[in-house]
């Protein structure tokens, strides 16, 4: 009885370590897939990855903007986008004086700036290692962002929208920019939107009453985030409504 006894839990042991090594085969190979999978594809991954930082960027900003209004009575033209890691062209680095410089009517406690503790409190980035080639788009680096205004149809009012500006980026994260948001893409133009489709002028310069009204194509009705095409088919613009006027 105690002979049978112990090679029958013998047995059982046997069992669970035959089940133990397929399940550990199991999970090994399902790893293994995983990472042949992902390493077969790296630039898509992050092409996804630097098209959610570009996306939250924007996000933040927005945000930002909104509670400055409401909270240090901010208003649309006492924004200040001061900072110095958005690159200008062809200087790379501005000055922290020229970059105050183009925001005249910031209050001069910060309060209404986007990018120091006291106003949004936004940490401001570039995307240098998305861009196509070194170019300048206006007085941006490519890669880099900026701001700027026009009107753009169907979205808030008939005065100019702020608007947060990317030239000449990856055309691939534009795509991946749209697959996040579920937009169409058509062909190679972005559901038909050329570079250029905007007129802009710069923010620095609107004036407390924004007395111009630069605006975009009928091609951008109703947007709040779009990619416009290039002369470059493998380049796209990135451009994202950070306030609705």
């Amino acid at each position: 009885m105690f002979l049978y006894s112990s090679k029958h839990q013998q047995g059982n042991v046997l069992f669970l370590i035959l089940i133990a090594v397929a399940l550990f085969a199991a999970l090994s190979f399902a790893i293994s897939s995983s990472t042949r999978s992902n390493s077969q594809n790296p630039s898509k991954e992050q092409d996804a990855m630097t098209a959610s930082m570009i996306l939250q960027h924007g996000a933040s900003i927005q945000s930002a903007l909104l509670r400055l209004k409401i909270t240090n009575e901010c208003n649309d033209s006492s924004f200040s986008f001061a900072n110095t890691t958005w690159k200008d062209f062809p200087a790379g680095n501005p000055s922290p004086a020229a970059e105050e410089a183009d925001f005249p009517n910031a209050p001069v406690d910060m309060r209404c700036h986007v990018f120091q503790s006291v106003g949004g409190s936004v940490s401001p980035q570039n995307f240098l290692g998305a861009a196509i080639t070194n170019q300048t788009f206006g007085s941006s680096m490519s890669g880099s962002p900026s701001v700027t205004y026009a009107v753009v149809p169907n979205v808030g009012t008939s005065a100019p929208e702020i608007l947060m500006y990317v030239p000449h980026i990856n055309r691939s994260i534009c795509e991946e920019i749209y697959r996040k948001m579920d937009m169409t893409l058509s062909g190679w133009g972005f559901g038909g939107i050329p570079h250029g489709t905007c007129t802009f002028a710069g923010y620095q310069n609107a004036g407390v009453n924004f007395p111009t009204s630069p605006a975009c194509n009928a091609n951008t009705a109703g947007l709040k985030t779009w990619c416009a095409t290039d002369t470059n088919n493998n380049a796209a613009h990135l451009y994202y409504v950070i306030l609705e006027r």
